[in-house]
């Protein structure tokens, strides 16, 4: 055996084949071809929880929107109800049938609750009348 040799790569052998490093570039492809999966599994996982996020964002949103307006639904739907009665001449499918229209539509109750006693017995008669588009 010579002794005066250049050292070797590690990794290499002398001959034709080498025991420790396979031959040719298929180790690396099977690494790519990992990696691209990984990487193609990250980018979905990170798509699905970018989603359940905005799904949880606007849940909480609208959950906490209707914790701040419940009470005042509720003082309005009080009122409504309180309005109602003091209205005279008017049957009592007329004030739920008016009422029930008021709360369905939320813009019409603000108004309505605005007005005077006066104006509100009128936008009564004129919703039942269908003076101001239709009832339910």
């Amino acid at each position: 055996m010579k002794m005066d040799a250049e050292p070797m790569e590690t990794g290499q052998v002398t001959g034709d084949a080498s025991v420790c490093k396979p031959s040719g570039s298929g180790l690396n492809t099977v690494k790519g071809k990992k990696r691209k999966g990984l990487l193609s599994d990250m980018a979905l996982l990170v798509d699905t929880l970018g989603e359940f996020m905005k799904i949880t964002d606007d849940s909480f949103n609208s959950l906490a929107n209707r914790m701040v307006l419940e009470p005042e639904v509720k003082v309005a739907r009080t009122s409504l109800n309180d309005i109602m009665k003091r209205i005279p001449r008017l049957s009592l499918q007329d004030k739920l049938k008016v009422s029930d229209e008021l709360v369905q539509d939320t813009k019409r109750l603000e108004f309505f609750l605005t007005l005077p006693d006066d104006e509100q017995e009128e936008y009564v008669r004129m919703l039942l009348d269908g003076n101001l588009g239709p009832l339910a």
